[in-house]
Order: structure tokens, then sequence, then C-alpha cells
């Protein structure tokens, strides 16, 4: 999906469509840009293949490492517009952290929840809007239970996390489960701007709009 989506950028800046794949295998497969989507791509796409070859050789050493890499070319390709190619990576992560985590939860979870967090997002945005909640739920359960043992490191996570299930459970069109994660959510981030404005604030204004979209007139 990486050539693919390289060689639609090189034509929408108007090369000559038998020099695309050789302005590719020069530029960028080393991360060279032709603009900031291809500049972005590129790097991510390499690391992923190169912690793939390592955790092959050594899991244990590099399993998580290629699973981090997973789920930021999953983001990478949702920036550049590649929201179709995103949600298999980021299922991959998933599926690694999810075994990471059933051998050290403590160390794992976490990771676990980022990914499926983001996968949530992923499938949501390709239109697969009910497979979207498991993983959205999932996420919210495992942060809940974190933050339940460590609120101050893990509230945050717990408030994204349910601001992520708002808005897929939205999409789905189930808008009484999306009000009760939004009100969680913007209770959570209101508590948080209290001790911490300028890295709160901005998130309690935009789910407040965001929330008022939702609530029954």
């Amino acid at each position: 999906y990486a050539f693919d989506l390289l060689y639609a950028i090189y034509e929408e800046e108007g090369y000559d469509a038998t020099e695309i794949p050789a302005l590719i295998l020069t530029h960028n497969l080393t991360g060279v840009e032709i603009d900031d989507r291809a500049g972005a791509l590129a790097p991510a796409t390499k690391a992923v293949d190169i912690y793939r070859r390592l955790a092959q050789a050594n899991p244990a050493a590099y399993e998580p490492d290629l699973a981090m890499s997973l789920n930021n070319l999953a983001n990478r390709l949702s920036e550049t517009g590649d929201r179709a190619g995103a949600p298999a990576p980021v299922t991959e992560a998933v599926n690694i952290h999810r075994r990471l985590a059933h051998a050290n939860p403590a160390a794992y979870e976490p990771d676990l929840a980022m990914s499926l967090n983001n996968l949530a997002g992923s499938l949501s945005e390709t239109g697969d809007r009910a497979g979207a909640l498991a993983p959205a739920t999932e996420a919210v359960n495992i942060r809940r239970r974190l933050a339940q043992a460590n609120p101050a490191a893990y509230e945050p996570d717990l408030a994204g996390s349910l601001w992520t299930a708002m808005l897929c459970f939205a999409a789905a069109q189930q808008y009484q489960t999306a009000l009760i994660h939004g009100r969680e959510a913007l209770q959570l981030f209101t508590r948080l701007a209290e001790r911490e404005p300028a890295r709160f604030q901005p998130s309690v204004q935009e789910l407040q709009a965001e929330l008022q979209k939702l609530e029954p007139s």
C-alpha cells in the first residue's frame, strides 16, 4: 500500500508515469520527501520492515518495537489519506500487544489499550462503524482499570479513550451510549484542567462543542 500511495502522490505532482517507479526507488525508500506525506510515510514503512526482521530473529527484544512501529505506520497512512490501509498494521499491533500483555500485563496493558484505541478510530474512519465498537470499549475498560490503580498516570488516557468511544458510538448511531462516554470524558478532562489548564482546557472546550451536537434538543 505504501508504493501505491507514493505513486499517487507523484501523479498528483504531475510527474510522468514512466518516471515514477524510479523516483520512488531513488528517493522515498530512504525517506527523502516529495512532500510531507511521502516524507512521513517512507521512514514509517522502513521502520516496520527493520523491526519485523529484528523481531523474527529475537521476538522478546523487538516485538514491542515492531508493534509501536506498526501503530506509527497506521497513523501515517491515515494522515496521508490512505485510511483503508491503516487498519491492517494497527490490527497486527493489537495482536502483538495482546500477546505481550497476556504474558506481562503490568508492562504491556497500557500499550494494548493504545493499540485498541487506534484500531477503533481507524475502523470507524474506514466506515466499519460496527467493528470499531468492540476495540473502543475494550480500550476504555483497560484504561479504566489502570486509572483506578493509578489515577495520576492513566486518567488522561482514560479520558482520551472515552472520547474515542463517544465518536465511535455516535458514528454507529448509538447516541445514548455515545453521550454516556462523552459526559464521563468531559468530567475527567474538566478535573484534569483544574490542575493543568494549559494542557487540558483546550480538550474541555472541544469536547463540550462535540457533546452539544449529540445532546437532545
